[in-house]
């Protein structure tokens, strides 16, 4: 027992400095959520992954677009061969150069080569196919992306919420903390009066002491939920915010005729890389076609970088074609299977699942909604007993135990009722949510 009073002495002394907290900011749900898509650091990286795939399609435009190089070279030597196809390059050949001697022991000779060459893709069967799939893949990165801001700023609306109801708490245990003090004056000038006992008076102060803590545990609350906003909104500071407006029961349009969208976002992600995966198994498929190519070339053996002296160009096609790749292309083929038919069932198992969850909310919404009446009348008939028990008390016809009952079944029942609309309103956004 003694420890028990010297635990509430410590933290009545203590409250005063644990009230001392940063000022508190106003904020409004269209602020934080417009801080979450402008600054959120996750948002940012789904933006740049949106970017890293659209520049993969640009690298598929070298399958139509022509391939422009330049080259230069100089090189020394008398290894006969290497001399005398240099004269023939430079057009300096004479007579004396095809005598045996001059063939076999030729004089050391300088050569130059610049050269243009230009290669123009004709027919790419597999590249186009590939080229479709990376498309397919940016689109699925813009979907991926759109899902993740939706998903941020639903967390931000259920963290606002969060604070909506964490500040109705504290409203409802500082009009409670009001009444008890009021309460303990009067049983205060009762003790003083010899018309109570010590211990009805200590009973007050207890409760007094019971309601600062669950204050205090409220602002703690409060305080990780502005963290975790300050966090999703890219922050670095140590806010602490209120919401501009009170928690208010929140209905959504149409509740019983919101079904599952199936162009949602993250289905429409899945979707495309589905079809993405198809093409995928179709590029792998024509490794076995051939490739045609256009080429042509102008190279001249001057030490000029542009064109001078002799010269010559080379016009042509070139096709190739991979008869067998070591069983390469069967294990790719298999490999975008497996991955289609993984991205499939992981679709089916997505839509399945918010189907469910879908059907889950409206049933919680429905269920709530006869709480909440329920709730109402035992919030209404508890203020009414309190009431009755608060003029009772001060005609001197009522025990302060029971007048303590009486406060804390009004407060037990007016947080209830908060309680039961916060997670009505839970429900209400995520099904907003998941029916997108």
């Amino acid at each position: 027992m003694k420890h028990k009073w010297k635990g509430i002495m410590i933290l009545a002394l203590a409250l005063p400095f644990l009230g001392i907290s940063q000022s508190e900011q106003e904020i409004s749900l269209e602020e934080i959520t417009s801080r979450v898509v402008s600054h959120n650091p996750a948002l940012k990286a789904g933006e740049m992954q949106t970017e890293v795939a659209e520049a993969v399609v640009r690298e598929t435009r070298s399958l139509f677009l022509p391939q422009l190089s330049a080259s230069w070279s100089a090189v020394t030597g008398d290894v006969p061969l290497m001399a005398f196809g240099s004269k023939i390059n430079q057009g300096i050949v004479r007579e004396a150069d095809f005598q045996p001697a001059s063939l076999n022991d030729p004089a050391r000779i300088t050569n130059y080569q610049t050269g243009v060459e230009l290669r123009q893709p004709i027919v790419q069967s597999e590249g186009w196919a590939r080229r479709d799939a990376a498309k397919k893949m940016s689109s699925a990165a813009v979907y991926e992306f759109q899902n993740s801001r939706e998903g941020m700023v639903h967390a931000a609306e259920m963290l606002y919420l969060q604070l909506q109801f964490l500040y109705r708490q504290k409203s409802h245990l500082g009009e409670t903390l009001e009444l008890v003090k009021q309460n303990r004056d009067f049983v205060s000038r009762q003790y003083e009066e010899g018309l109570v006992q010590r211990a009805d008076l200590l009973a007050v102060e207890i409760r007094i002491l019971d309601i600062e803590d669950q204050l205090l545990s409220v602002s703690e609350g409060v305080g990780k939920v502005s963290d975790h906003l300050n966090q999703i909104m890219g922050s670095e500071k140590g806010d602490v915010f209120q919401p501009v407006d009170e928690l208010e029961l929140r209905e959504i349009e149409n509740q019983e005729e919101r079904e599952l969208n199936i162009s949602r976002s993250d289905l429409a992600a899945l979707d495309m890389n589905i079809r993405a995966m198809n093409d995928i198994k179709t590029a792998e498929s024509r490794r076995i076609l051939p490739q045609l190519n256009g080429l042509a070339s102008y190279e001249w053996n001057t030490s000029d970088f542009y064109p001078s002296g002799s010269g010559g160009y080379m016009v042509g096609v070139s096709l190739n074609w991979n008869i067998f790749d070591g069983g390469i292309r069967n294990a790719r083929m298999q490999k975008a299977s497996a991955k289609q038919e993984a991205a499939r069932w992981d679709f089916e198992h997505r839509v399945s699942t918010s189907k469910k969850e879908i059907l889950a909310a409206k049933r919680n919404l429905n269920m709530l909604k006869n709480r909440l009446e329920l709730a109402d009348a035992a919030l209404e008939q508890a203020e009414e007993a309190l009431r009755l028990r608060l003029d009772r008390f001060e005609e001197g016809l009522e025990r302060v135990p029971d007048l303590i009952n009486a406060e804390l079944q009004f407060t037990e029942r007016a947080m209830e009722r908060s309680s039961i609309v916060f997670e009505y309103n839970q429900n209400a956004l995520e099904l907003k949510f998941l029916s997108r």
